[in-house]
């Protein structure tokens, strides 16, 4: 998500582009795009900011937040180009790193276009500079070398308390002890490094958010293994019922080259089927947290989270960024208004479960 934009916050970011076909001189695509051959000066340019950024890839976080303590700069996405055109695309944008994200991501349905058009190869684009553009169509002076598709984090680091210590020695001996817990906390490190790719494609929001509905399945299973068992009984009733209704219905049907009503009847039989199937995973959730004492907004959001799993996380297009952004990012959510920190809801509900199994283990072992 893009901070709010003023109109005046108009960006040309330029860059080197590689494809299998490049002009000879000139083309514009749309309103803002365009690609041209360039000199070997504008070339050695570009090649110079690119190598200044990767030798200092922290400059302009230091420039905006200053001497904050702490920085931290993930760029997974972070490519090398060397070619004698350049691409150039006018964006809006609040800030000059903002801008180049945004160039890429516009320059992106371009280069696409393009790619299909030729059919050999993909375009591909590496912004070097931004230059404001001013109200009077002409340009700041200053030239700002964006750091390129990357993930940005500003600590202002405290002192690590003694109770701090003793934690991390304990869920350290906890994780190398017990596989499940390794596990849990295995897909916990799946969904940050997810989240450390510099995207806001569905895609990948969904693959973190699918990593933390594991670290809860893994637990829930774990530790409602003698719950499941005398459950397991009505659940199988509850199927019975179902796949004997749709016998009946068929046979009903039987007389009848009506394939329609017949698909409609098999299809609300596999919504029941799915229907008792989450109510299920639902209860069990439910189950787990109140055997491991977790706090009643994280069983919430557990159950919560796994009806977005059911319904949305494992169907295409099926949600949208506006849906998912409050379990990635710091959230809105009233019952998480107090929390410190930056975790997404979705981090936030796993981290509580994995906390509080933590805590069981460690009291199982003291009992024994």
């Amino acid at each position: 998500m893009f901070p709010e934009e003023k109109p005046t916050n108009r960006w040309l970011v330029r860059g080197l582009v590689v494809g299998p076909r490049l002009p000879k001189n000139s083309v514009k695509f749309g309103y803002s795009c365009w690609i041209k051959r360039i000199t070997e000066g504008e070339r050695q340019a570009h090649l110079q900011r690119a190598a200044r950024l990767r030798a200092d890839p922290l400059e302009n976080l230091r420039q905006e937040f200053g001497p904050v303590g702490a920085f931290s700069l993930v760029l997974p996405l972070t490519h090398y180009t060397e070619s004698k055109h350049e691409l150039a695309i006018t964006v809006v944008a609040p800030n000059p790193p903002l801008a180049a994200t945004k160039a890429v991501q516009e320059a992106d349905e371009y280069l696409a276009a393009l790619s299909l058009a030729v059919g050999e190869q993909r375009y591909l684009f590496q912004p070097t500079v931004a230059e404001k553009l001013l109200d009077s169509s002409g340009s700041d002076l200053h030239q700002y070398v964006p750091s390129g598709v990357g993930v940005a984090s500003v600590f202002y680091p405290e002192t690590l308390n003694v109770g701090d210590e003793w934690y991390v020695k304990t869920l350290l001996q906890v994780s190398r002890e017990n596989k499940t817990f390794g596990r849990a906390v295995g897909y916990l490190r799946a969904a940050w490094l997810l989240r450390d790719v510099p995207l806001t494609d569905p895609a990948i929001h969904k693959a973190v958010l699918s990593n933390c509905f594991l670290v809860l399945e893994t637990v829930a299973n774990e530790v409602t293994k003698d719950w499941r068992k005398s459950n397991k009984e009505a659940t199988r009733v509850r199927q019975q019922t179902v796949v004997h209704e749709l016998a009946e219905k068929l046979k009903e049907l039987g007389g009848t080259d009506d394939v329609q009503k017949k698909v409609a009847v098999v299809r609300e039989a596999y919504r029941d089927l799915q229907r008792a199937d989450r109510f299920f995973q639902n209860l069990k959730l439910k189950t787990a947290g109140r055997m491991l004492g977790v706090e009643k907004r994280f069983v919430e959001l557990a159950v919560e989270l796994s009806e977005l799993r059911n319904k949305k996380l494992n169907h295409p297009g099926s949600i949208g960024a506006e849906d998912i952004d409050e379990w990635i990012y710091k959230p809105s959510d009233s019952r998480l208004s107090g929390d410190e920190g930056h975790f997404g809801k979705g981090e936030q509900t796993a981290l509580a479960y994995l906390k509080a199994y933590a805590t069981h283990l460690e009291a199982e072992d003291e009992s024994t």
